[in-house]
């Protein structure tokens, strides 16, 4: 660590922060001609969609340079995106940046792609994909309306090195494992703000819809050396539209399969100033797809920015869900065939507030103070009916609190620092009633646990053709003590070939949660945290003038610690422990591939999407031999083998559009719970199909249809919980601008 700390501290010092004003001459040179280049590009678009040239921006504040440009096609640019119409701060608010705002090479025309596709995960700002040496995959605000899925787990199918699991229909559960690494591992945010909470991303997830998602940012491989624990395997960001524009709203309404309906209605508009984005939607569902399971969720979503001057921009976000359901649980297989747990009903309200507000202090320095408060409410009533446990009662309060300064300072124009300190507190009070192991066992308790981080990270851009990485953090875990974690990730760009070669390796912790430490009967307060070590190799390749890129990654993770719940045949049946320790290694492939621009008609669009995830994993040490769950020599449990993903939309000049979604996943290990012994959970594939079509009575008004699992595959995502089988939805969208 010393080393590490060492080399990212030379580096620094290497480049005096004096650096900014030596090379402010050619960076106002720089300034001025990107300035003239983006007029010469407005009047191409003006002229080329019919309309007069677009007046001349305002002129920006001075602006720090990026360390990251794109693939030789623009000079070095500000970190704000030069094409957006206010003017700005150097650069957004951290997490500000819209996916759509920045096209990618499916979505639109060459001019509009001249930085390249634009990210702001990997590095906690705002980076070029063509110059970062991290895994990272994006689905794009277009993908999400074309395949108008209601949650937002369905398009991370699409994700290589990612597999979905849920726990039967909607409002039952999802587990999300990163390169075969459970839920804990991975961390999910929300426009920058985090969504895990204590007991897993199961319950944040689950019903999380796509109304109001701009995009979803997700980066694979060890992040703990800049996010911290939660982000051994990786980081999913769900991404969030600034308002832009006149105002504007939009209303549907659909009915489909199990009597379900959804409505939604969204407005948002912005100017220089300010900026809004709101989403409402309600689903509801009274005849799932086994008897007497019904779900009901009510979920709103928005973000509000406003540039208080043109050095300091205030971002804020607020994503409210309430969810209600009643579901039963089914034999595997049998879709309609009860055996157990008819009459569960439960409750959850999640509440998150974000307020990030960035200001220049200076042209090479920006702080970021970001603030978030988390609750979750949640309760549960399990009744007796074909229930061998009885009654079962359960209550939790849940809150989390995160105060967050980020500092950014550009010392010159090819290195950029990010120094950021953090402090995070969790709260936990719950209450059970259950007739197990006796009529009204009542227990409760309430935890609580802060941490402290403090992390540091240096970019460094060589000749616009080797682009370095250093990230440290340590992590101080009031239950655990200290922990340090790193992470290196280093990218080649060869412009005459438009090829990029990257690798990135790290280290992450993962803590363990309230249920797993102090459950009665099945906690042990005694785990440690899990560790692993991750690293990964690959190259991504662009061609056909960008229009079709293909990427290639293989990884390897070395899980230390695993906690795992080891399988009892007696009350309480689970307890958790320290397993032991398993080695992961697979490959993942991608492609996208912009088939018809520039081919076929000019309002024609035709994409193409393909993924594949290999991945093969081994206990290789255990510290319980009988544990079946975590045996020696064999494979993890509900981790594929092979796992494939592939898409492709057709649409006409925006009036109608047909999407195609097939995704395959190869048979996995698992337990049958009936025998407590290990068992093979069964190859399938799953087929949706999502259109639409304007309709000519009333401008602004289109026809949409979503069907899932058309082919009605017979399948367990989850070993004892049945999917759904062939159900459609369908219904209006009208669209009113003012």
């Amino acid at each position: 660590m010393k080393s590490i700390a060492t080399v990212v501290l030379t580096l620094f010092l290497l480049c005096p922060a004096v650096g900014a004003q030596e090379g402010g001459e050619d960076l106002k040179k720089e300034n001025q001609e990107l300035k003239r280049q983006i007029e010469e590009l407005k009047k191409k678009l003006a002229e080329k969609e019919g309309a007069a040239p677009l007046a001349p921006a305002a002129p920006a504040a001075p602006a720090a340079p990026t360390i990251a440009p794109a693939a030789g096609d623009a000079p070095a640019a500000p970190a704000t995106k030069p094409a957006e119409a206010p003017p700005a701060a150097p650069t957004q608010p951290r997490a500000a940046a819209s996916p759509e705002k920045k096209p990618t090479p499916r979505e639109g025309p060459r001019e509009e792609t001249l930085l390249g596709e634009v990210v702001v995960t990997a590095t906690r700002s705002e980076a070029s994909l063509r110059t970062l040496g991290s895994a990272i995959s994006t689905v794009t605000g277009a993908e999400l309306r074309q395949q108008a899925a209601f949650e937002a787990v369905e398009p991370l199918r699409s994700v290589p090195g990612l597999s979905i699991k849920r726990v039967g229909g909607r409002g039952e559960g999802v587990i999300v494992t990163t390169r075969g690494l459970a839920n804990v591992h991975t961390l999910f945010q929300l426009e920058g703000f985090e969504l895990n909470s204590d007991g897993g991303v199961m319950l944040t997830l689950d019903t999380l819809q796509t109304d109001g998602l701009s995009g979803i940012e997700v980066l694979r491989g060890a992040q703990s050396g800049l996010y911290g624990g939660n982000a051994s395997a990786g980081v999913v960001n769900f991404r969030l539209a600034r308002g832009e524009g006149p105002p504007r709203g939009r209303v549907s309404f659909e009915y489909g399969s199990f009597n379900t309906q959804r409505e939604r209605l969204a407005v948002q508009g912005g100017d220089a100033t300010f900026g809004y984005s709101l989403a409402a939607s309600r689903l509801l569902q009274t005849d799932g797809p086994i008897d007497d399971e019904d779900l009901e969720v009510n979920s709103v979503l928005g973000r509000f920015d406003y540039n208080l001057s043109d050095r300091t921009r205030i971002l804020a976000i607020v994503h409210a869900r309430g969810d209600e359901a009643e579901f039963v649980q089914g034999d595997a297989g049998a879709r309609t065939a009860v055996d157990f747990d008819t009459d569960n009903v439960g409750q959850k309200d999640i509440l998150v507030l974000g307020l990030d507000i960035g200001h220049w202090l200076t042209d090479w320095w920006d702080a970021h103070l970001q603030l978030e408060r988390f609750t979750l409410g949640q309760n549960s009533f399990d009744g007796p009916v074909a229930d061998p446990f009885g009654d079962r009662q359960f209550e939790q309060q849940y809150a989390k609190g995160i105060a967050h300064l980020s500092n950014r300072l550009y010392p010159c124009k090819w290195n950029a620092v990010t120094v950021g300190v953090e402090f995070e507190k969790q709260d936990s009070a719950q209450i059970d009633i259950s007739d197990f192991p006796a009529p009204d066992t009542a227990t409760a308790r309430k935890d609580e646990a802060s941490t402290t981080s403090f992390y540091f990270q240096d970019e460094v851009n060589a000749w616009d053709t080797v682009f370095l990485t250093a990230s440290l953090r340590r992590d101080d875990f009031e239950s655990f003590g200290e922990k340090w974690t790193y992470r290196l990730a280093g990218a080649f760009r060869i412009e005459r070939t438009n090829t990029k070669l990257r690798a990135s390796t790290g280290s992450g912790v993962a803590e363990p949660q309230f249920f797993q430490l102090f459950t009665p009967g099945s906690g042990n307060p005694d785990l440690q945290p899990e560790r692993n070590r991750a690293w990964d190799a690959g190259f991504d390749q662009w061609l056909l003038e960008d229009k079709l890129r293909f990427s290639a990654t293989y990884f390897q993770n070395k899980l230390r610690d695993a906690i795992r719940f080891r399988v009892l045949a007696v009350p309480p049946f689970f307890q958790a422990q320290n397993s032991g320790d398993a080695d992961i290694q697979g490959v993942e492939l991608e492609t996208q591939w912009d088939v018809a621009r520039d081919l076929l008609l000019q309002d024609d669009a035709v994409a193409f999407h393909a993924s594949y995830t290999w991945t093969d994993t081994e206990v290789v040490d255990t510290a319980d031999p009988d544990n079946i769950g975590f045996k020696l020599g064999a494979s993890l449990l509900d981790v594929p083998r092979g796992e494939a993903n592939f898409n492709i939309h057709y649409g006409v000049a925006d009036q109608w559009g047909l999407n195609l979604d097939v995704n395959y996943v190869g048979r996995r290990k698992t337990i049958d719970f009936a025998t407590f012994t290990r068992g093979v959970e069964d190859e399938h594939g799953k087929l949706d199909i999502a259109a639409f079509y304007r309709l000519p009575w009333l401008k602004g008004l289109k026809a949409i249809v979503r069907g899932e699992n058309v082919t009605d595959e017979d399948y367990d995502e989850a070993t004892g919980f049945p999917a759904p089988g062939a159900n459609v939805l369908g219904g209006l969208e009208y669209e009113l601008r003012f």
